[in-house]
């Protein structure tokens, strides 16, 4: 029972005890308005107050999230770095003993080129850690210069040239508007996203399959796209595959696209940190597909949005490529 409850009862007891029945109906007829006014504000102000406490909890929650985000960004990062020494040692010995090998003795080249493949990769996969801190930390550093996106193609299909000829992939890089137009970019950070979407197409289409790469200029953008003929995304997957470590699951090893062996699966950084950089170039990513079905491939198109600039964002790197003022002639 609330105060305004306890004290229009009160009311009520005082009255029948002291007046007369006529006189005790008059006075709750004079007195329930304002009771019922007072009821209202009663109602509002703890329903307010309840709000305000509700909100302070949900901010002391968020706040905590908050840390708790940064002390795992920050873990990660520590531990990437902690990890890159040893790991240097491992990849410089192996080399050693590549090189110091005797041509006419046993033949352990393929026991050191599979140390070396195994340190690569989990060199790529720190590297990704590393990156994907300073992407969640909004501290990833932009080294603007002039980028052709043909260019830029045509390194990174040459870096996965082996794992397309493994699964017998054809590749269709097709001339669009805009693939040859000199804009300022990081290059070798958009090399990586485009990298991560490529090596992801590669990853999910059938052997035997096929991956288009085509483009166009959108004002003040050249949107790009990578289609594959794969298993497709769910719906409901399909901004989900953009979070770190986003093929996790129940199972532990479905992605949205595909059910496989967990050793087959990356970290689930790739999407993660192309979305990254190319938010930070001040771009977009996204994928369209129909829908997930493993027999028949019905495929999925990523689309890129990176920002056509004619110059650099910041003063140094203008004053660095921009044209070169003449001084006067003596």
């Amino acid at each position: 029972m609330t105060v305004v409850d306890g004290l229009w009862q009160s009311v009520l007891d005082v009255a029948r005890e002291h007046l007369a029945p006529e006189d005790t109906a008059q006075l709750i007829e004079a007195a329930r308005p304002h009771f019922s006014e007072a009821i209202r504000y009663a109602a509002g102000a703890d329903t307010s107050a309840r709000m305000n406490r509700l909100t302070e909890e949900e901010k002391t929650y968020r706040r905590e999230l908050q840390r708790l985000d940064r002390s795992r960004s920050t873990f990660i990062h520590l531990a990437a770095h902690e990890l890159r020494t040893p790991l240097t040692l491992v990849e410089g010995y192996a080399e050693m003993l590549r090189e110091e090998m005797d041509p006419g003795g046993q033949d352990y080249s393929l026991l050191l080129q599979g140390i070396l493949t195994g340190a690569r990769r989990m060199r790529r996969m720190i590297d990704n850690l590393i990156d994907i801190s300073l992407v969640d930390n909004q501290m990833l550093a932009l080294h603007y210069e002039p980028v052709r996106i043909a260019d830029v193609l045509a390194t990174v299909e040459r870096s996965l040239r082996g794992a397309i000829q493994e699964k017998q992939l054809t590749v269709d890089t097709r001339q669009f508007e805009g693939s040859q137009v000199e804009i300022f970019a990081d290059r070798e950070r958009i090399a990586q996203a485009l990298g991560h979407v490529l090596r992801n197409a590669i990853q999910y289409a059938p052997d035997g399959g096929s991956i288009i790469v085509d483009g166009r200029t959108v004002p003040g953008f050249i949107e790009m796209t990578i289609a594959d003929t794969g298993v497709g995304i769910a719906p409901e997957d399909q901004q989900r595959i953009f979070d770190a470590f986003a093929y996790i699951s129940e199972q532990g090893r479905y992605d949205g696209r595909t059910r496989l062996p967990s050793s087959k699966h990356g970290a689930g950084l790739g999407l993660h940190l192309a979305r990254g950089i190319l938010e930070a170039h001040g771009g977009a990513i996204w994928v369209e597909s129909p829908g997930h079905d493993e027999k028949a491939c019905p495929g999925s198109t990523f689309h890129f949005m990176i920002p056509m600039r004619d110059r650099p964002p910041d003063d140094l790197a203008a004053k660095l490529f921009g044209p070169k003022e003449t001084g006067p002639s003596r």
